[in-house]
């Protein structure tokens, strides 16, 4: 981010949450996160991303380590035009 020159705190924020293992505390927090009305998510791993796309369509979700987000519905594959 430096290199745009952005400055954390002034044009960004990061707001970091893990449930710690405790799969009963992830609902909780992506509530908590999309009330926020962040501009972006950021979900590692299947459970998060997926719990996340339940609960929002308008907020853009970045996701990693996810096994197959187009078969699971996460993404979807735009055929190449000919």
């Amino acid at each position: 981010m430096a290199a745009l020159p952005w400055v954390e705190g002034r044009d960004f924020t990061f707001d970091a949450h893990y449930a710690g293992g405790v799969a009963q505390a992830a609902p909780g927090m992506a509530a908590d996160l999309i009330a926020g009305r962040p501009d972006l998510l950021l979900a590692a791993g299947d459970s998060a991303a997926h719990l996340l796309a339940e609960r929002t369509k308008t907020i853009p979700i970045v996701f990693c380590i996810v096994q197959d987000p187009v078969g699971s519905g996460l993404a979807f594959n735009i055929p190449a035009a000919t």
